[in-house]
């Protein structure tokens, strides 16, 4: 939608097409932008659960497959809180928050 949007706005711009009237609101237009905005971050966040989620469940069952042990894997600290840390796990690509409970 939002790229529909631009190439309007671009076409009227160099006057091969006239700009639809409801487009001339500045107003219009955000609402427009902001409905595809927050549907493109929600898609984003379900993408990312999803594979998080199946992630998940592959390491559960080799997990199990493996008696048990824990999975251990090469990881990335990418950010440090007070309270715990973000690594990268470039295995899976996925980017996991762990929170200590120690102050």
């Amino acid at each position: 939608m939002s790229d529909v949007l631009a190439h309007r706005q671009l076409a009227a711009a160099i006057d091969f097409t006239p700009l639809h009237p409801s487009l001339h609101s500045k107003a219009h237009v955000e609402r427009i932008l902001d409905v595809v905005n927050r549907r493109h971050r929600m898609a984003q966040m379900a993408g990312r659960a999803s594979v998080e989620f199946y992630v998940g469940l592959a390491l559960k069952a080799k997990n199990e497959r493996g008696g048990n042990a824990a999975v251990l894997e090469d990881a990335f600290v990418i950010r440090t809180f007070k309270n715990g840390l973000g690594v990268f796990v470039s295995k899976y690509g996925f980017v996991c928050w762990h929170s200590s409970m120690q102050d």
